[in-house]
């Protein structure tokens, strides 16, 4: 007589049915808190993703162009170099440039009445400075 092994259908009892059922019900808890964290993951590293896509992108577009538009204070001389323009003067660079004032120029207050006014002003005290040097 001689001693096998095969491999043959096993029932299992009703303690081991529960403790498979407690096994089971532990992995599937488990497997969908691993799938939680990785799509929490997975989300964070493509919002950080497409933060570097925008950066890439924005640089790229400085690099390609040369430029990029600021806010720089500039100086606005109104009514010149005549009535009706204005010469505008970037402080970083000093250039400058002449352009047609606009409705919204005219209605931020009466200008030309303001230049004339300085213009008499220089105008008298040149006129004063002159008289004060006449023998």
């Amino acid at each position: 007589m001689e001693t096998v092994k095969r491999t043959l259908k096993y029932e299992f009892t009703a303690d081991e049915l529960r403790e498979l059922s407690n096994q089971l019900a532990n992995k599937n808890l488990e497997l969908r808190q691993k799938e939680e964290a990785k799509k929490s993951v997975v989300a964070e590293f493509g919002s950080q993703i497409t933060v570097c896509r925008e950066q890439i992108n924005s640089l790229s577009d400085k690099v390609a162009g040369g430029y990029e538009y600021r806010d720089v204070s500039c100086t606005v001389e109104w009514h010149t170099p005549c009535r009706n323009q204005k010469t505008i003067v970037r402080s970083d660079t000093g250039a400058s440039w002449t352009e047609p004032m606009n409705d919204a120029d005219f209605t931020l207050f009466n200008q030309w009445e303001r230049k004339e006014a300085e213009a008499e002003t220089e105008a008298e005290d040149e006129a004063e400075d002159d008289s004060n040097f006449l023998p």
